[in-house]
């Protein structure tokens, strides 16, 4: 029997999201993957941001190239 449930570690113990509805004492093998592509979005969503927005870098604020070139 195969099925795969999701769920946290917590120490040495795994909480699954939902009921497993499996008998007591049953041998399971257990193989763990993070969810690595939430973490892989999040670092695109915010890498978009910062070209989008820019860095503060604490001086003045240029909109465009060409403001560097007017000053």
């Amino acid at each position: 029997m195969k099925k795969i449930f999701s769920g946290t570690v917590k120490g040495d113990y795994i909480q699954l999201e939902k009921a497993a509805e499996i008998p007591n004492g049953t041998q399971a093998k257990v193989i763990v993957e993070t969810d690595a592509k939430n973490k892989q979005d999040e670092i695109r969503n915010r890498q978009l941001s910062l070209i989008k927005n820019g860095f503060d870098l604490g001086g003045k604020f240029y909109s465009h190239r060409n403001e560097l070139h007017e000053r």
